[in-house]
Order: C-alpha cells, then sequence, then structure tokens
C-alpha cells in the first residue's frame, strides 16, 4: 500500500515554500522565531512577538494605536511637522499654519482664481496660461554654458522699472 503524503509548507503566515528538513519552517524561515502568542503565526519583530502583538511600540499620544516610528510617536503627531492651526484639524500644516483644505495651499496666481496651484503658480484649470516657451524650457536640459549664456543675454535686454507695492499683476489669459 502507498500513502501520498501532501507537502508540508512554511509555518509563517503568507508563505508557501516546503519545509526544510525536519523543521516546520522553509529555507528562507529557518533562522527566524514565530510569534509567541497562541495561534499566531507571523514572524517576531522584538522582544519575542510580532508587530500585531507588541513587537513594536505604540505611539504614545492618548487613545492612538499607530506604530512609533520616532522619539515614540507616530508620524502623524510628530513635531517636527505642525498640524493645521483649525481647531478639530489634524491634517499637516503647509503654509500659514493650515492644511490645504483650509487654505494653506498656494493659490492659483490667475486674478479670481481660488483653486490651489499645482504647476508653477498655476492650478490644473489655468495650466494653459503658462506661455509656450516657459513649459518647452521646463522640460529641455541646458548644459552650463549655454545656460549663463541665455541668462547674459535675458540681463542686457531688461529695463529695470520701479514698481509701486501691490500695482503688479501677472498676466491674465
Amino acid at each position: 500500500m502507498t500513502s501520498t503524503t501532501t507537502p508540508i509548507v512554511c509555518l509563517f503566515q503568507g508563505c508557501d515554500a516546503l519545509v526544510d528538513g525536519e523543521s516546520q519552517k522553509c529555507a528562507f524561515h529557518r533562522n527566524r522565531k514565530k510569534c509567541s502568542v497562541d495561534f499566531c503565526s507571523n514572524q517576531v519583530y522584538a522582544r519575542g512577538f510580532c508587530i500585531r502583538h507588541g513587537g513594536k511600540l505604540l505611539c504614545c499620544y492618548p487613545q492612538c494605536s499607530r506604530n512609533a516610528r520616532k522619539d515614540g510617536v507616530c508620524t502623524q503627531h510628530s513635531q517636527l511637522k505642525p498640524l493645521c492651526s483649525v481647531a478639530g484639524c489634524s491634517k499637516l500644516a503647509r503654509r500659514n499654519q493650515k492644511c490645504v483644505g483650509h487654505g494653506g495651499g498656494h493659490p492659483c496666481i490667475v486674478p479670481g482664481c481660488h483653486t490651489n496651484a499645482r504647476f508653477r503658480g498655476h492650478c490644473w484649470r489655468h495650466r494653459h496660461c503658462l506661455p509656450k516657451s516657459a513649459a518647452k524650457v521646463a522640460h529641455a536640459p541646458m548644459d552650463m554654458d549655454r545656460f549663463t549664456g541665455f541668462v547674459d543675454d535675458l540681463l542686457q535686454d531688461i529695463d529695470i522699472e520701479a514698481i509701486e507695492p501691490g500695482s503688479y499683476t501677472p498676466w491674465t489669459c
């Protein structure tokens, strides 16, 4: 009588590799330990536990269950990136201590448009207002000698005039 045995796969969750010899682990996982929580088949991250069961420290901010990244806090509660100053908002501040949703983005430079700018001072709707030469120059590589010559030519052709503060308006489409 011949019996067919099904190949045994590695005990770690998500690993379909065949076991290595008498072990319950594949060649890749042979030196790794299993989480010490019963019926958990994840590998140990630290202190005998997988990340889910406490192998990684949690954020020390009250009622936050995210993993700590640096100095005991998660990226959401890190002091390196300030939060929006609007009461009740927990998004990251961009400009003027506000998130983009509360006015912290850069507005489009087209007069009367209050949409956030995405490319070279323009929103997506007004991106076609860019001068054609500006769009091409932005993507064309230029060596340093050519660039300095270009700047020198521009500076020779410029007449500088004093402008009253607030009187400048950008071009319109």
